[in-house]
């Protein structure tokens, strides 16, 4: 998985039709942290954040197996902080690249974004909360090694806690989505993310 995961990621990058990079854009409300991302063919921004999410599925799985299997294992587990940096990366590029798919001008302006594209940001952005709600609440360990959180309160409030600000920048664009765009099932999502439903959620089983 890991290799078939790398060698799409090459051949994105190697193709100049999926080509990116990322652009300084500080008046944009929808840019994540002043920064966005400008996509030869806007529309591969869906293959990229399937790399991305594959990429955060993969990083769970694989911190599931060192935790399960160490001390059996012949060489060490990576650091602790590892997987949860590549996981911190991908929410970050998910939620740059959102700008591309919802538009990077005001919100005053026209609606920007489709209804299939806006279908297609929903799960990377959920993923990526899952990331950022990951850091802000320590996850309980089962005996059988699964790591799960109890979503149950607002994380997304706390304007010192980068995790936090980034957290309320993805519901934001999730709320866009379901508002905007008219899309209800990004309200369910943002509602998780909100801690208003009181979800246990296993990490292990995304």
């Amino acid at each position: 998985m890991q290799l078939l995961l790398q060698s799409l990621t090459v051949a994105l990058s190697d193709t100049s039709n999926y080509a990116y990079r990322s652009m300084p854009n500080l008046e944009s409300p929808r840019a994540w942290n002043g920064t966005r991302h400008e996509y030869r063919d806007p529309h591969t921004v869906k293959q990229w954040n399937l790399c991305r999410s594959l990429r955060v599925l993969l990083s769970r799985s694989q911190e599931a197996i060192f935790r399960r299997s160490w001390p059996t294992l012949t060489q060490a587990p990576p650091p602790p902080h590892h997987y949860r940096t590549i996981r911190a990366g991908m929410a970050t590029d998910i939620c740059v690249a959102a700008a591309s798919v919802l538009g990077a001008s005001s919100t005053s302006e026209q609606v920007s974004g489709s209804i299939s594209r806006g279908y297609g940001l929903i799960y990377p952005l959920c993923l990526a909360g899952t990331c950022l709600l990951e850091s802000l609440a320590e996850p309980t360990v089962s005996p059988g090694g699964s790591h799960t959180i109890l979503v149950s309160e607002p994380l997304h409030t706390d304007p010192l806690n980068h995790s936090s600000t980034q957290l309320a920048g993805v519901i934001a664009r999730l709320d866009y989505i379901e508002k905007r765009i008219g899309i209800r099932w990004a309200a369910s999502v943002s509602r998780f993310l909100r801690g208003q439903t009181r979800i246990f959620y296993d990490l292990g089983r995304t």
